[in-house]
């Protein structure tokens, strides 16, 4: 972002300092301007953190990283079309897990996350690693869709839930 219409329209800070951090996923939240970066840091193979740091002053200064989702990595983020709801998305060793935050509820911690579902028989949804994408549906409120490829799949497929994102129905 930038205070003109002039060049430069970015500013270069550099968050974390940690060799093995990866896959950062950001977005900014609409009511306060607030940076929301999320990443993966592997310690060793058996030992993936998603991790959340924030800044309010357009990435000059950021928050200590916290735990969004342990033994998590490939994170998605994102905000809601008509509600400005966030919703942080994390592969856990064969599911997907998540954080769901309307405007003006507090930062969800890991403690908050819920797994996904699936609304036809109840069960957590399981995913091939690293293939799932989640998007606010443009066309339905409070509604977001899924990409994904379940395990017992050889082909994505598509998803929508109307419920904050706790359950999913096949499209």
């Amino acid at each position: 972002r930038s205070d003109s219409d002039t060049p430069p329209f970015a500013i270069v800070s550099t968050v974390t300092t940690s060799g093995a951090d990866y896959d950062p996923r950001m977005v900014i939240e609409p009511q306060t301007e607030r940076i929301i970066l999320l990443f993966t840091r592997d310690r060793d193979i058996s030992a993936r953190t998603v991790l959340e740091t924030r800044s309010d002053d357009d990435g000059v200064t950021w928050t200590i990283p916290e735990v969004a989702f342990s033994s998590a990595k490939h994170v998605e983020v994102k905000v809601g079309a008509h509600d400005k709801s966030i919703v942080r998305v994390a592969y856990v060793s064969g599911y997907l897990k998540a954080t769901y935050q309307l405007p003006g509820d507090e930062d969800p911690t890991a403690a908050d996350a819920f797994f996904l579902k699936r609304a036809d028989t109840g069960e957590d949804f399981t995913v091939e690693d690293q293939q799932f994408g989640i998007s606010s549906s443009p066309t339905l409120e409070s509604s977001w869709l899924l990409t994904v490829m379940k395990l017992d799949e050889m082909e994505t497929s598509d998803w929508i839930s109307t419920d904050d994102c706790r359950t999913w129905m096949r499209l």
